[in-house]
């Protein structure tokens, strides 16, 4: 909750502090469009690569799933339970197996089960609660490290179910004991299995990298809606005169944050409405005895695209407009 709400009001603080810092007038210090959008690009990849080092810096000390409570705390679970098997199962086996071996009422072929079994055990024991204790030590929470200790809990379940097969009625507790840790540590590697990746990571980067974001915009006034949607001769569509103030420089600000993906697709996507905005070609037929010449009519160039010369034939021409 406590993380929840430093988001919330880490993205309010920076919408008001680019509310506040933001020019009167946007893109007022870029020679064009073209410089506009440049910049927009580099905000975006800058941020996104900030983003990325914060969260591996908190990853190396929180853990990958941080700040996604319930991963955590199942891999936490998981990490427990293959402790537990290293441990308290292995210790119980070997007790029951030395308990049966005290008793006196063994064959000698019953005997060297129970001798090798508690080599076995003890050596296997030995050999994994090392690699246990250097998986955990040096490698930070996350899917590398999960995968790491999921190997060896297979491996000591294994081994303790081997032995509980061969001598089963000489380790009941033990048997009960590795049941439960086994269902435990199933059920939180499933859990865990689950999750593709951090969504709450996700949000956390949405919300930083838009908060970053609408202070860039704010800063260098930036507005996307203005450069892209506005065209060289000065006619624009309603939108950009919507956005032409500080609303625009903050949603360019969250345009940002997204990533440089998303705002690649942003622009792509507001080009493509200006440009469905645009008045098509207008289209002509007028009459001519030759199909050769140029004409100029108000507003731009006549193209001749038919015709033939002489006989006062029509010649189908095609307005072109001007565009600067």
């Amino acid at each position: 909750m406590r993380t929840v709400l430093g988001l919330g009001a880490t993205f309010f603080v920076c919408a008001a502090i680019g509310y506040v810092i933001s020019p009167g007038v946007s893109n007022t210090g870029f020679a064009d469009a073209g410089a506009v959008l440049a910049f927009v690009s580099l905000a975006a990849v800058t941020i996104e690569r900030i983003i990325e080092g914060i969260f591996a810096a908190l990853a190396s000390r929180l853990g990958e799933w941080w700040p996604f409570s319930l991963a955590k705390d199942e891999f936490d679970r998981f990490e427990t339970e293959t402790n537990g098997l290293l441990k308290d199962v292995v210790k119980k086996t070997i007790e029951e197996l030395e308990a049966a071996k005290a008793a006196g009422d063994k064959t000698a072929d019953e005997l060297t089960r129970i001798d090798n079994a508690i080599a076995s055990i003890t050596a296997d024991q030995k050999r994994l609660a090392e690699r246990y204790k250097e998986v955990t030590t040096k490698l930070a929470p996350g899917s590398a490290r999960m995968a790491r200790v999921g190997e060896i809990n297979t491996e000591i379940t294994n081994q303790l179910k081997t032995i509980h097969e061969t001598s089963g009625r000489f380790v009941k507790e033990a048997q009960g004991m590795i049941a439960a840790a086994t269902e435990t540590a199933d059920r939180a590697s499933m859990i865990l299995s689950s999750f593709q990746d951090n969504p709450a990571r996700r949000i956390a980067s949405l919300v930083l990298g838009t908060s970053f974001g609408m202070v860039v915009a704010g800063a260098a006034g930036l507005n996307l809606f203005v450069a892209t949607l506005v065209t060289a001769a000065g006619d624009k569509s309603s939108l950009p005169t919507i956005l032409a103030g500080t609303a625009g420089v903050l949603l360019t600000g969250i345009v940002i944050g997204l990533g440089s993906a998303p705002t690649h697709e942003v622009v792509k996507s507001l080009q493509a409405y200006r440009d469905g905005r645009t008045a098509p070609d207008e289209v002509k037929t007028v009459p001519t005895t030759t199909a050769s010449e140029s004409m100029l009519v108000a507003g731009g160039h006549l193209e001749v695209l038919g015709g033939a010369q002489g006989g006062g034939r029509p010649v189908v021409v095609r307005q072109i407009r001007r565009t600067s």
